[in-house]
């Protein structure tokens, strides 16, 4: 029989393995993600198997790869996203809140308008709430040079009114942003 000394020692070598197996496995980045452009046709197969698709299947187009945003692109619909639907939903009940969080992700200019609304709006004693959802977030341009871009949000809002039924509709803003160091902020937002 083997000793305790004996058995901590191989328990402890057979940790030490399975670390350095795990580390090398997240040092080598290309052993999760693949160099080739991933092809989402499930009628062509990777391995050189031959297809047994019916001719008239043949006819398709194949399909178009999904693009994948940069890091900047990504960072600029998270802000357009996430502004846009505070920026669209009000309550009466909620005393400006969302505007106040708009605030947040807006540049100095837009932030002193949102608080110009703020400070002279009037609220009516009835109920009304609009809730918005972003859709679809398409940035229209973008140039990290100057650190500016546009882009269009699709929203889906949804209008209640005290002693009415909900009204849901659809509507497109517009967005300016601008960076502020590493920060990308709103400049200007317009309801089409």
């Amino acid at each position: 029989m083997l000793s305790k000394r004996s058995k901590t020692i191989i328990v402890i070598v057979v940790v030490v393995i399975i670390g350095l197996a795990i580390a090398i496995l997240l040092m080598d980045e290309s052993y999760f993600f693949t160099k080739e452009p991933v092809n989402l046709n499930i009628n062509q197969q990777k391995d050189n198997q031959v297809n047994k698709v019916p001719q008239s299947a043949k006819d398709f187009e194949p399909v178009e790869p999904i693009n994948q945003l940069s890091a900047v692109e990504q960072t600029l619909t998270v802000v357009a996203r996430n502004f846009s639907e505070k920026y669209g939903s009000y309550s009466t009940d909620s005393n400006f809140t969302n505007l106040e969080e708009a605030k947040l992700l807006a540049s100095a200019k837009l932030s002193s308008e949102l608080q110009q609304v703020i400070d002279t709006a009037s609220v009516d004693d009835n109920f009304y709430g609009v809730t918005s959802k972003a859709l679809k977030v398409t940035i229209l341009d973008l140039d990290e040079s100057s650190g500016t871009g546009q882009v269009e949000v699709n929203m889906q809002r949804q209008e209640t009114k005290e002693g009415m039924d909900d009204f849901v509709y659809y509507q497109k803003i517009f967005l300016s942003l601008i960076r502020s160091g590493k920060t990308w902020l709103v400049d200007t937002a317009q309801w089409q």
